[in-house]
């Protein structure tokens, strides 16, 4: 490979933000389809869900913001959930 060292990943780490108020936050797959976000497209972003506030962290950028609880609402998201797969 001309000296070329190529890394294979077998399982993908989304790594929680490590300040303390991440430390209850939830991850979910979310479409971030709007020019107010940081980030846009399906995301996988940790996420805190106050009753007025919902506060998202991109999981390796670690880009932080804020939007009302209202607008989650209306957001598609679904809860991700890591499939492990027995070898056995």
């Amino acid at each position: 490979m001309n000296g070329v060292m190529v890394t294979i990943m077998k399982s993908f780490d989304t790594p929680r933000p490590p300040e303390k108020t991440w430390a209850d936050a939830k991850l979910y797959r979310c479409d971030l389809y709007d020019t107010r976000y940081p980030v846009c497209g399906t995301r996988l972003v940790w996420v805190n869900v106050g009753w007025k506030w919902v506060r998202l962290c991109t999981p390796i950028q670690h880009d932080k913001w804020r939007i009302r609880r209202a607008e989650w609402d209306k957001i598609p998201h679904d809860l991700f959930v890591k499939k492990e797969i027995d070898d056995a």
